[in-house]
């Protein structure tokens, strides 16, 4: 079944809405996930060609260190870490690409887990990623791939080092508001041939080399 009639079909979804006057048209239907974060899925919109049909409008420059970022990744502390994994391979076409786990009694037991959008043979970036924490369930952070380097002029976080998990050399800062971002290059691309990782808990699960998380990091 295609990803918008199943969400449709989901407990939590709203009435489904037809774009007619929205650029690519298609439908939308909202969905909340285990914890009651808000999902809009858009779906059967085509590709549009902005120079001849979006409306004219007043441009907004935003002084970004780079042009055009990508969103790479995003996130997510979770209280119901069980639940979460459940909740996304069986509403989306997202598969498991890593476990970070713990052990107990010679079991590993999960705590993060890192999945992939599922498209076959074609490469995708390696991952999003759910994590327990039992202290709040929020947004963990964005990353960004920037299409030209210059990061280094905002980057006010625990700084630049290179992941274990997807490879990426990372620089890793706050925003006004507080919200951590990513930026980073160089990630990793998986496909349907991509074996699940295992690797334990601990501060090396996280960096190969950095400056040093921060405490916040993890919060």
């Amino acid at each position: 079944m295609l990803i918008g009639p199943r969400a449709a079909a989901l407990p939590s979804a709203a009435l489904m809405q037809e774009l007619a006057d929205a650029p690519g048209a298609g439908s939308l239907v909202a969905i909340t996930d285990p914890e009651k974060f808000p999902f809009n899925i858009n779906y059967n919109h085509y590709p549009i060609n902005p120079s001849h049909e979006e409306p004219a409008r007043e441009k907004i420059i935003l002084k970004f260190p780079s042009e055009k970022p990508r969103l790479g990744h995003f996130g997510l502390s979770t209280q119901v870490f069980e639940s979460q994994p459940q909740f996304h391979t069986s509403t989306f076409n997202i598969v498991t690409t890593d476990f970070i786990h713990t052990d107990e009694h010679g079991q590993r037991i999960p705590v993060t887990v890192f999945m992939h959008l599922y498209l076959g043979k074609e490469p995708v970036d390696h991952a999003f990623f759910l994590s327990a924490n039992p202290k709040t369930s929020h947004i963990y952070h964005c990353s960004f791939e920037p299409s030209v380097a210059g990061q280094e002029e905002i980057s006010a976080g625990p700084g630049v080092g290179h992941h274990v998990l997807g490879s990426q050399n990372f620089d890793y800062w706050w925003d006004v508001s507080g919200n951590m971002v990513e930026l980073y290059a160089d990630g990793d691309l998986v496909d349907a041939e991509t074996p699940i990782g295992y690797v334990p808990a601990g501060p090396d699960s996280l960096a190969i080399w950095g400056t040093g998380l921060l405490a916040t990091f993890v919060e």
